[in-house]
């Protein structure tokens, strides 16, 4: 699962130039952070050794965020400023 998340992310970040990274969340990532802390799997995926890309893709930044109600803190902002 973490070698195709990873692999994702990093097809991700050449589709949308992510120079800003990308942002992996939800509720599965931060169940497996002991996981993903240890072995490396995840970045190692997203960042590819064998892609001739791999240079640019280390320029990007992996994001794991860990708050999995993340999406209605989003819609909450979003929210209030169509109130606005």
């Amino acid at each position: 699962f973490l070698q195709i998340l990873g692999a994702e992310a990093g097809n991700l970040a050449l589709k949308c130039l992510a120079t800003g990274g990308v942002y992996v969340a939800g509720g599965i990532p931060p169940r497996l952070m002991k996981v993903i802390g240890e072995g490396g799997e995840l970045k190692a995926a997203f960042l590819r050794e064998e892609c001739r890309y791999k240079d640019v893709r280390a320029g990007y930044p992996l994001h794991i965020i860990l708050n999995d109600k993340i999406g209605l803190a989003g819609a909450k902002v979003y929210a209030m400023r169509q109130l606005r």
